[in-house]
């Protein structure tokens, strides 16, 4: 039945976009607003293990996080200097492109990084299992592959085809 699916699928988009809009105002419960509370434990970044964790590190500027922003950069052919926060990436993250599948694909791309990055730390911090580095890398880009099934003018493409249309139509775009 299409609508359960559908109802499905709002629940889940809001989720992402509210976790986005939490982000983008730094309300996202992370090390160090627990400490503020006077939480007392280990305030490392569950996935770089080096800096402490904040929302802008976590989502921004984490070397595994960065890794994905360099990904989905060169998969569509563009050059940027990385905003200083999440509020900054939010409106830094506009790009005029010719009318095309793929202006779905990259508006998506933020929320994406963010949410695989997220999972990753809670799958870490929780389970106590990790991805490795190229495991992460590709769970991002199997997400992104199959939130794209649903954008206006996707091919039925398999993974493979979906990464070198992403990368021809950014070329054209």
């Amino acid at each position: 039945m299409v609508l359960p699916r559908l109802f499905g699928t709002l629940k889940l988009l809001l989720k992402f976009v509210f976790f986005a809009w939490a982000g983008s105002k730094g309300k996202i419960s992370m090390e160090d607003r627990l400490k503020r509370r006077n939480f007392i434990g280990p305030s490392r970044c569950s996935l770089c293990l080096e800096e402490e964790e904040s929302v802008d590190h976590l989502l921004v500027h984490c070397l595994w996080v960065s890794s994905l922003w360099d990904l989905s950069l060169s998969l569509m052919g563009v050059s940027w200097v990385q905003p200083s926060n999440v509020r900054d990436v939010v409106v830094a993250w506009r790009r005029r492109m010719k009318r095309s599948w793929i202006i779905g694909v990259w508006n998506m791309v933020p929320l994406e990084i963010w949410w695989a990055t997220w999972k990753e730390r809670n799958r870490r911090i929780f389970k106590d299992k990790a991805l490795s580095f190229q495991e992460f890398k590709l769970y991002f880009l199997r997400l992104l592959f199959s939130w794209s099934n649903g954008l206006s003018g996707y091919k039925n493409l398999n993974f493979l085809g979906f990464i070198d249309w992403i990368m021809d139509e950014s070329l054209r775009a």
